[in-house]
């Protein structure tokens, strides 16, 4: 009992720590128009993304944010899969869900069966959750229908449905091509990619042409969150105190962490800090280095300083302990 009131603790004084951080209300009631959010993803090879979406969800019950469609960048079969029983778990079943249709989207399968737990416990709620559809279809459907200059993408994957947004033209729901409609419409894209000040890694070099040319044509600013960003803030190991699986965040980090063998340490945050890098509009957890990302064929990244760029990356200005206690308190949410 009294490691269920710790995780309690840790949840209450996390979200109360965050928001005296971030200097916004904690009440459940929005005290702003909620910002309007399209997560991008490549979930299933990592389960860092489950805890992103975890976060999207709990950030859309409190009115912070209206998250729009959750897209699925990886064509492995059970990425659309898990979205949709996560979207139902957390009280969203119709949620609009985008599915990769873009022959550069890799197929990155699942190395630790965290999907295949998750689809026999609760493949049941698959049936009554939203249908997939092709990713830049809905996302220029979405963003035709938006506030100019209001929608916030994050993207925790690879680059292969944000390329083909750019390059995709006019249709019934908007005139604009794609450079154009984004240009309109988005705000800022926050993406976790890469590594800097220079690096290679995972979702940019599984597509690293797509990653090149949305570096190269984005229209807004982009903030990266970097991979030496969440590589060493550690969340999610207040689960393995209990053996019963609960509720899915649950079984899919207790299956996650066992496989990686950081039962005693946790995971790496890679994809939850991109979340907090979304809603810290006033720069209090990270500062920024602003400059333009340069990618190679091969999928290594540099920077190229630039006082005057609109890219940026993250660089740590909390200390890391802090940032995992805020992320797990809104992982043992419910």
């Amino acid at each position: 009992m009294w490691m269920l009131n710790l995780s309690r603790f840790i949840s209450l004084s996390s979200v109360a720590l965050f928001c005296c951080l971030l200097n916004i209300s904690c009440s459940r009631t929005p005290v702003t128009q909620p910002v309007p959010v399209i997560w991008d993803t490549d979930i299933g090879p990592d389960f860092d993304d489950a805890g992103a979406l975890a976060m999207l969800h709990h950030l859309a019950d409190s009115g912070r944010i209206h998250l729009l469609a959750t897209m699925a960048s990886n064509r492995y079969p059970h990425t659309v899969a898990v979205l949709q029983i996560l979207n139902s778990w957390y009280g969203r079943p119709q949620l609009p869900i985008g599915e990769a249709d873009s022959a550069d989207a890799p197929i990155v399968p699942d190395g630790c069966g965290w999907t295949d737990s998750l689809m026999h416990e609760y493949g049941d709620v698959i049936a009554q959750a939203s249908a997939p559809r092709p990713a830049v279809k809905l996302y220029r459907r979405l963003l035709a229908a938006a506030p100019d200059t209001s929608v916030v993408i994050i993207s925790t994957g690879f680059f292969s449905n944000l390329a083909a947004l750019l390059r995709s033209p006019a249709d019934r729901y908007a005139q604009e091509n794609g450079v154009e409609l984004v240009r309109r419409k988005v705000k800022y894209l926050i993406s976790m990619a890469g590594a800097f000040p220079r690096g290679r890694e995972f979702n940019v070099y599984n597509d690293p042409l797509s990653a090149a040319y949305v570096a190269d044509h984005w229209p807004t600013p982009i903030f990266f969150s970097g991979y030496e960003i969440g590589d060493s803030i550690f969340t999610g190991l207040p689960f393995t105190w209990h053996t019963q699986k609960r509720f899915p965040l649950q079984l899919i980090f207790q299956t996650g962490l066992h496989c990686w063998h950081e039962d005693s340490t946790g995971h790496p945050s890679w994809d939850e800090t991109a979340v907090l890098a979304a809603i810290d509009t006033a720069h209090r957890l990270f500062d920024l280095h602003p400059g333009h990302i340069q990618i190679r064929a091969d999928g290594f990244n540099s920077w190229e300083n630039n006082p005057e760029g609109h890219q940026y990356y993250l660089m740590l200005k909390t200390p890391r302990p802090v940032l995992a206690r805020i992320i797990d308190g809104y992982l043992l949410e419910r």
